[in-house]
């Protein structure tokens, strides 16, 4: 019977320290020169004390009978602390930040909490290196830094995710249809992607323009068209002195880039006309009459 008991015992106590060792394995990750509110688990009480210790060192502290703030280190210019919640807040977090914080509310030791301060990471690249028949080939994603760590590894094609979760890939002639590698970089306070890269396979088509691309192109075209068309429309002007679509002739016509004569000059050319017709019939009748006159 009192065996039993010690058992039973035994494996409360175990189960209790596993409690206790997961309530204090609880992470908390921040950017490097972020800020972080460090909260305690929830008290019921009035607080009357409050003290937060960073590894075994006291950080800051508060007791009701004194109304001032006790800070340490850097916390006496970066921390503050809420004597209502018994909140922590760290700003501009440096990467020597990353400890174990543990708070005591009223005296009473509550669960830690570990504050782990990265680097976000940085844009990623990949780079390769094949076989000399380029059968097959390593990508490497480029970007990862000491202090980003845990990163995590993520590679794209453009047919979606791979199935892998190393810094490097290897891809041989059955991935010959994918036509663009891709890789991420993520870690618990930041996310980067680096830019598509062809696929170094000599089998692989070349990945397909974009629809934002094509009508970059299409609007080129139209202009390369436009301007030498308004350029003539404007040298026709110029040297004619009417629209294109006012002339009667066609453009290979010799008409159609000479200068079209006003209507005051076409009348004024008409009375010419009509007067050098009037002295040709008068002078005519005039020579008739003179030879009449000489016959005896």
């Amino acid at each position: 019977m009192g065996l039993r008991v010690r058992a039973k015992a035994c494996w409360l106590g175990a189960l209790l320290a596993a409690v206790t060792a997961q309530a204090a394995a609880a992470t908390v990750y921040k950017k490097l020169g972020d800020e972080v509110v460090l909260t305690p688990d929830s008290v019921s009480d009035v607080i009357e004390s409050i003290q937060w210790k960073e590894g075994s060192d006291i950080a800051m502290a508060w007791d009701l009978g004194d109304p001032n703030i006790s800070s340490y280190r850097q916390f006496r210019a970066r921390g503050s602390l809420n004597t209502a919640t018994g909140q922590m807040t760290i700003t501009g977090l440096t990467l020597d930040d990353s400890n174990k914080y543990t708070p005591e509310i009223n005296s009473k030791t509550l669960a830690s909490i570990d504050l782990r301060v990265i680097s976000a990471v940085a844009v990623p690249s990949v780079t390769f290196s094949c076989n000399d028949g380029k059968t097959s080939c390593l990508l490497t994603c480029d970007g990862s830094s000491a202090e980003a760590e845990p990163v995590t590894y993520t590679w794209w094609t453009d047919s979606g995710i791979m199935n892998s979760t190393t810094r490097q890939l290897q891809i041989t002639k059955d991935n010959s249809s994918l036509k663009e590698f891709s890789c991420e970089l993520q870690n618990p306070v930041s996310l980067e992607r680096s830019a598509a890269i062809h696929s170094p396979l000599p089998n692989a088509a070349p990945p397909e323009e974009g629809s934002q691309m094509k009508v970059i192109k299409g609007v080129i075209v139209f202009l390369c068209l436009l301007v030498p068309l308004l350029l003539l429309i404007t040298i026709h002007r110029f040297k004619t002195g009417v629209c294109f679509y006012e002339k009667e002739s066609l453009p290979w016509s010799q008409d159609f880039w000479t200068k079209e004569n006003t209507s005051e000059d076409r009348a004024d050319r008409s009375r010419c006309e009509m007067e050098e017709q009037r002295l040709t019939k008068n002078g005519g009748s005039g020579s008739v009459e003179a030879a009449g006159g000489s016959e005896p």
